[in-house]
């Protein structure tokens, strides 16, 4: 079995019968019983925006694994990757694929669930923002790396759902969710207190089986029983 905390923004943490990962914990309670437990750590850090890393996890004292862009230099037990990497460590294969802002998106396979962390990747669409020629490269470039994780099966996709985006919010998470088909798609980066409503009927269109947590708030926690494509939450 598989858990899935949220913490908070687009953090988590994961634990399975081996290993605790902590993904893109930059804000909320981190319970203790994750920090006393004597199983492996593992810090994933996908780049340095403050909603996505704050250097008070470097207090855990654990193994990070961090984008090139996170200002952790001299840290003991941070491992810088970049786009492309593949690391073995501790029955743990992670693969690194890049990103349409800043830093990296993460691919881990724990043996008992694989999961996907987007960090900051999504087809940003800031359309009222930026020119259409600027939008559409972005667009290619989501497209791009779509093409490199293809072919890699996924459990648990965490993935950013930021209503902040207006109708177009669900383009890339809706996209991703076809092209990949998660067994379980997990929102992050999304306000808390706005409906998710739209990508839940979309998402069921483009993937009947699928099931959805869309955390409401800090420490809602899951348990994904993954053969049985079910989950429990708490």
């Amino acid at each position: 079995m598989l858990t899935c905390e949220y913490i908070g923004h687009s953090g988590f943490i994961f634990e399975t019968s081996k290993h605790i990962l902590f993904f893109d914990v930059a804000k909320g309670v981190i319970p203790q019983h994750y920090i006393n437990s004597d199983k492996e750590k593992t810090i994933f850090i996908s780049h340095h925006h403050c909603n996505h890393f704050n250097k008070s996890i470097t207090a855990l004292k654990e193994r990070i694994i961090a984008s090139l862009d996170v200002p952790l230099k001299g840290v003991p037990n941070v491992f810088f990757v970049m786009e492309s990497d593949t690391i073995y460590t501790h029955d743990l294969k992670i693969k690194v694929f890049g990103s349409t802002d800043e830093g990296v998106c993460y691919l881990v396979d724990t043996q008992e669930g694989i999961i996907f962390h987007a960090g900051d990747y999504n087809d940003w669409h800031w359309n009222q923002e930026v020119s259409e020629e600027e939008s559409e490269l972005s667009h290619l470039k989501f497209k791009a790396i779509l093409e490199d994780i293809k072919g890699h099966a996924i459990d648990v996709a965490c993935f950013p759902c930021d209503q902040r985006l207006g109708p177009d919010y669900t383009q890339g998470p809706i996209e991703f969710i076809k092209e990949l088909q998660p067994k379980v798609f997990v929102a992050m980066h999304h306000q808390l207190n706005q409906s998710l409503e739209t990508l839940t009927h979309q998402a069921f269109v483009v993937n009947p089986r699928i099931k959805l947590f869309i955390p409401t708030q800090a420490n809602q926690k899951i348990e994904l029983h993954l053969q049985k494509m079910s989950f429990n939450l708490e």
